[in-house]
């Protein structure tokens, strides 16, 4: 699921013409995250000072060349083995990680780690419903709503509509990815 997204962004990418996909090893790192052996994995700490690993499926970026504008983009593919919401806080969930990326988000990370203030979490998975329980998960979670957005391969994400308005923002509005 991982490649065939990827794919999608690159095909659109190069018919687009004026934005760039970078994928891991094209993103600059800053600072002492050169040297760190997985540099797009990364721990937050929450509230109740439990602390949050973040290992998003895929790290990519889009690069809008001559305006030096950048995206970078933290993709969930989610083929719906998880559960979006579980009883106990500390067992893994989607909502779990959504509220790791929204401290991730609230500590800066995009910034310190990856010099870029735009960032977003683009979960894609495979039903309309699914879908919609995620980003009501996404909805419940503090901060950093701007992020997230969520689209799935049933409303048609392909090539030629993925930098489009077939992504869910919070609001459940169709976004694009690129403006």
């Amino acid at each position: 699921m991982v490649s065939d997204i990827m794919v999608a962004l690159e095909i659109a990418c190069r018919q687009r013409g004026d934005v760039r996909l970078l994928i891991e090893h094209e993103i600059p790192l800053l600072g002492a995250t050169r040297n760190q052996r997985a540099p797009f994995q990364w721990t937050v700490t929450g509230s109740g000072k439990e602390k949050l690993g973040v290992i998003p499926d895929r790290v990519f970026a889009l690069d809008f060349g001559d305006t030096g504008e950048r995206i970078l983009c933290f993709l969930e593919a989610d083929r719906g083995t998880m559960p979006v919401e579980r009883a106990k806080h500390d067992a893994s969930s989607i909502a779990r990680k959504l509220h790791a990326y929204a401290l991730t988000w609230k500590a800066g990370i995009h910034r310190s780690r990856f010099g870029t203030s735009r960032v977003r979490v683009l979960t894609v998975t495979s039903s309309a419903s699914r879908c919609e329980n995620i980003r009501s998960a996404a909805a419940a979670v503090s901060g950093g709503h701007g992020i997230f957005l969520h689209t799935d391969i049933a409303s048609g994400f392909q090539s030629e509509t993925c930098l489009g308005s077939v992504w869910r923002n919070l609001a459940n509005e169709l976004t694009p990815l690129v403006d």
